[in-house]
């Protein structure tokens, strides 16, 4: 009986080892390629891509959080943005410029995400300014004017630096009045007050880049924010995650879209509101995309929470774990207060110096997607922000995730995915805070982060289709032409939709390998083009800046 118990549990051990075994060969393993294109520099904050001199390269914007100053007095410290463009003529950039078009000495602490849209609508790339966290007396929102990237003003009055206790992180541009022009709607927060004031707002476009101040909601938000038309009515509504306290208080909301501004409801708008979840602890970044190759599009989001972090505990007591979730859009959202959720992946511990407060880390950090490894499966490329390294989350073919460390480092907080050289294979954008090991050397300065790329050297377009298959899409993002390189003269249907999978346009492809579409006239966002023959269909998904 003995030896019968032993045979089946050494059956059950081989047969989970071998199952194992077989999920995991489903992926080719990666051979990172890095190229470092700014060493030594303190304070590596937040950063976006973008074509800000419209000649068809995507440009590295980069900011700093605490360049120069004290971290132990905030407010004194000093950041600042940079732009880094590629001086490879072609191929797989390796060699990069730096210029700085916001320098520390304009004394702007905490220089949150530089998001670069066309604010005023001339056909150029500006960089939004979204300053301020904690104690650093507030913040402001500006724009630095593209493409000469010299001149910088406040959006409004309200958001001046100096004139304002609150601070911005993210925006989205998106015409909330339907007068044909591009608005901005934001959120704000202000940790001067206790608990913490929240706001989301919104920048009404006059023309000729002036705008004007908004209240949506005066107790909401505070960090990230989407506009997505969350009920197929038509009309986009507004997404927040939710950070700030108090600690009961729902991870994820959104604001239904019942009436457009106008001068007859004081240009607020009027919107309901409903919760999406309440069981993530402090809520962080999310996007909207299809995350499992069903053709539906999913809430994909990321916490930051700290398990030391008493105060951000479930019904139980019990620590809420960091990690990576997406959620099903209901039928009907706004009749379901929690939303159907599945992980990802979970575990991410900080391990970072906390100056003796867990409050002040937490993990993971600002992620981003892409089929990384072209095995035709979305993947997730995670910064561990408060925990140590930066992960690439591998989607098999059955749909589940397994976590690989990129590479080593401290705090690393915010990844792009981009395909620099349009080969149809993306490249990781990472920057690196790095972080201090204790009190004494806090004490002296925080030490040196970096900028990164990382490339999957040995990934080809994917692996299951020859590179002359395969229809690349570049640039990507794009402002005013998307271009699609066929490889081949057959005849070709192409359809634009957007992430709802409505039409948008559709257009008949013959004998000819590239094709140039104007996207000019479209809403900032993401959109699927499908491009289709008599050897099948392809869809690839494109950011319109």
């Amino acid at each position: 009986m003995k030896t019968t118990i032993i045979s089946f549990l050494m059956f059950l051990i081989l047969s989970l080892i071998s199952g194992q075994q077989k999920m995991y060969s489903q992926l080719q393993t990666i051979i990172w390629d890095s190229v470092t294109v700014k060493s030594s520099l303190v304070s590596c904050g937040f950063l976006d891509i973008g074509d800000m001199d419209n000649n068809g390269k995507q440009d590295i914007i980069l900011s700093t959080l605490m360049e120069s100053g004290s971290a132990a007095t905030p407010a004194t410290t000093k950041g600042a943005i940079r732009v880094f463009k590629t001086t490879t003529s072609t191929g797989y950039p390796t060699a990069w410029s730096e210029t700085i078009v916001l320098p520390t000495s304009q004394n702007l602490p905490f220089i949150n995400t530089p998001q670069v849209f066309d604010a005023d609508g001339d056909g150029n790339l500006d960089i939004f300014v979204q300053q301020g966290f904690l104690q650093t007396d507030g913040g402001s929102h500006q724009w630095i004017k593209g493409p000469a990237l010299t001149q910088r003003e406040a959006f409004t009055p309200q958001t001046a630096h100096g004139s304002t206790d609150y601070f911005w992180h993210e925006s989205c541009q998106y015409d909330l009045d339907g007068d044909g022009l591009q608005d901005i709607i934001t959120t704000s927060a202000n940790n001067e007050v206790s608990p913490v004031a929240k706001k989301v707002e919104w920048y009404r476009n006059m023309g000729g880049g002036v705008f004007e101040y908004h209240l949506i909601n005066d107790s909401l938000g505070g960090v990230f924010i989407k506009m997505y038309d969350v009920d197929s009515d038509g009309n986009s509504d507004i997404v927040l995650s939710q950070f700030f306290g108090p600690p009961a208080k729902p991870s994820l909301v959104w604001l239904r879209s019942v009436a457009l501004p106008s001068a007859a409801n004081g240009w607020a708008g009027t919107w309901s509101y409903h919760k999406i979840d309440h069981t993530t602890g402090l809520g962080y970044y999310f996007e909207f995309f299809d995350i499992n190759g069903d053709g539906i599009v999913e809430l994909v989001y990321g916490n930051h929470n700290n398990l030391d972090n008493t105060a951000i505990v479930d019904p139980q007591g019990n620590p809420i774990p960091s990690g990576l979730y997406y959620f099903d859009i209901p039928a009907d959202p706004a009749s379901v207060s929690q939303w159907t959720r599945h992980t990802i992946d979970e575990g991410y511990p900080c391990n970072l110096f906390d100056f003796g407060n867990p409050a002040s880390q937490g993990s993971p950090g600002i992620w981003a997607h892409g089929d990384i490894d072209q095995n035709g499966y979305m993947d997730m490329v995670v910064p561990g922000d408060g925990m140590a390294g930066l992960y690439l989350v591998r989607q098999n073919p059955d749909h589940s995730f397994v976590r690989e460390k990129i590479t080593n480092g401290k705090m690393w907080g915010m990844v792009k995915v981009v395909d620099f050289d349009n080969n149809g294979v993306p490249e990781i954008v990472a920057s690196l805070h790095n972080f201090p090991n204790n009190f004494i050397e806090a004490m002296f300065g925080l030490p040196a982060g970096k900028l990164m790329i990382y490339r999957p050297a040995n990934i080809s377009v994917g692996l299951n289709e020859s590179q002359s298959d395969r229809i690349v899409l570049y640039p990507n993002p794009a402002t005013e032409n998307i271009c699609i390189d066929f490889n081949d003269e057959e005849h070709y249907s192409v359809r634009i939709t957007d992430l709802q999978g409505r039409i948008i346009n559709e257009f008949s492809v013959l004998n000819t390998p590239k094709f140039s579409i104007d996207i000019s006239h479209l809403k900032s966002g993401m959109y699927i083009i499908e491009s289709a023959n008599n050897k099948g269909k392809q869809q690839t998904v494109f950011t319109k800046n």
